[in-house]
């Protein structure tokens, strides 16, 4: 049980293949809005071609971002959450008990794919880095990256978006730290420079708001910076979590901070409560202004 729980503290991430393409703007108003009581499951989505045309049209595609492309731990999720007759209900109408149950039954799915990905770490993910440098990166920007963590890949796959991490002023060099997040299992919240995420990263993607005032930035920074020292979230499903973050959540609240929703998946799709990198990398409210491979 205990490698159980040791697990569950680091499934902070996770997504689909990333690529840069140009983006496609909503086709018009009607087709970008969905009720918030209009929740379906990841099967429905993946099984039902008219909800993923209508999630492709309703909001803005970067590369080939988009639904049914699903992470495996969250199929894993729904398949359980069905076993015990829990499907379609979101994570706060679960009971805790039940919620424990599933999470010990999707790591022990995780276990049997974790040896082909460590072995894949070992033979292709050795050395990660990538050329990002801080020009044209400013304050209150978001850089995605992409890491080669075994585990991780077990979780959502090889090459994905899996970390967040947030700009707190606008940098002067690779050396700055101008940045904030929290790298994971046994860390807290903290300052980081570009040059972090240059050395241990394989791609980076920088992603802007369309649409933000100075002073919604200053709210993001400051909230962000409340929070150093807080310790990694261990409970993943409760991204409203404020006494403890984990990357994308962190950035995600932040942004809630000052009005401004950047969880692709909010009152669409039934992810029991999980905020994932390319749910952030997916919102209509961001722009890719950068990469870096």
């Amino acid at each position: 049980m205990k490698k159980i729980f040791l697990l569950i503290l680091v499934i902070f991430i996770g997504c689909e293949t990333v690529s840069v393409d140009n983006e496609e703007q909503p086709k018009n108003e009607a087709e970008a809005k969905t009720t918030e009581n209009d929740v379906v499951t990841f099967s429905t989505v993946e099984n039902d071609c008219q909800k993923i045309e209508a999630l492709k049209s309703a909001y803005t595609k970067k590369g080939d971002i988009y639904y049914p492309n699903i992470p495996p731990v969250l199929i894993d999720a729904e398949e359980v959450f069905a076993d015990v007759g829990m499907t379609g209900k979101k994570i706060n109408e679960i009971p805790e008990a039940v919620k424990k149950a599933v999470v010990a039954n999707i790591f022990a799915k995780l276990n049997k794919r974790l040896p082909d990905f460590t072995a894949l770490k070992n033979e292709k993910y050795s050395d990660c880095t990538n050329d990002l440098t801080y020009h044209d990166i400013e304050k209150g920007d978001i850089i995605l990256s992409v890491t080669h963590n075994d585990l991780l890949m077990a979780i959502d796959g090889e090459n994905v978006v899996h970390h967040a991490t947030l700009c707190i002023k606008t940098p002067e060099s690779n050396a700055d730290t101008a940045f904030i997040t929290i790298e994971g299992v046994g860390k807290n919240i903290a300052y980081f420079s570009l040059d972090d995420i240059r050395n241990n990263d394989d791609t980076a993607y920088v992603m802007r708001c369309k649409n933000i005032t100075a002073e919604q930035i200053n709210k993001i920074v400051e909230f962000a910076q409340k929070q150093i020292g807080k310790p990694y979230n261990t409970n993943f499903i409760k991204k409203e979590e404020e006494e403890s973050f984990y990357c994308t959540q962190l950035v995600w609240a932040a942004y809630r901070e000052a009005g401004i929703e950047i969880d692709f998946n909010a009152n669409e799709i039934n992810d029991y409560g999980v905020v994932l990198a390319s749910d952030i990398y997916k919102s209509p409210n961001l722009k890719l202004v950068k990469y870096s491979d």
